[in-house]
């Protein structure tokens, strides 16, 4: 209950230094979590910055999603964002062989996203052909396609300006709390 009440004071107080709903260069979100919480803002555009925790690595993943679909959501980073397996800057947390206090040093982070749920179904479509050749799509027409979104993708720039870490039987340690900024820009 205390963790809960002192999330929901602190997501107010960021919420009251935020921007309502950025729309071009260098709109910040200014924010904090504790483990295990969900952070959503809006950023303007039908879309939804979150940090979604992510149970096995004890972190979160940032990714950007339609306001209108958050549960059963695309994820606009992931079809923007290379490389599409493995060790990627949208996973913030003790994972791939990084402790919780490297995931912490690792800052800032950027990541790219598409702004459009039509955009990223043709974005998934060429990722797809990208990972798995089979699919039907051949891999020139999927760089086609991706070379073709890129003037309309945003970037989102997160800086951790504060963290709050724990200890782990297993050594990785965990992110108790995350204090952070978020830029946002749309002008590419």
């Amino acid at each position: 209950m205390i963790r809960f009440c002192f999330a929901a004071i602190t997501l107010g107080m960021a919420m009251l230094s935020a921007p309502s709903a950025p729309q071009n260069r260098g709109d910040i979100i200014v924010g904090a979590i504790e483990s295990d919480d969900d952070f959503q803002r809006a950023i303007g555009g039908g879309l939804l910055v979150r940090l979604r925790p992510e149970a096995a690595s004890g972190g979160w993943v940032i990714s950007v999603v339609p306001q209108d679909d958050i549960f059963l959501s695309p994820d606009f980073v992931y079809v923007a964002t290379p490389p599409y397996r493995g060790d990627h800057p949208r996973y913030l947390g003790p994972i791939y062989g990084h402790d919780a206090a490297s995931a912490v040093d690792y800052s800032p982070r950027e990541v790219r996203f598409v702004r459009t749920r039509a955009d990223y179904e043709r974005a998934l479509a060429a990722v797809r052909a990208l990972l798995w050749p089979d699919s039907g799509y051949s891999k020139e027409a999927a760089r086609a396609t991706l070379a073709e979104i890129k003037p309309r993708i945003g970037t989102l720039r997160l800086e951790i300006t504060g963290s709050r870490l724990a200890t782990t039987p297993d050594g990785r340690g965990r992110i108790e709390r995350l204090e952070f900024r978020i830029e946002f820009d749309y002008s590419q």
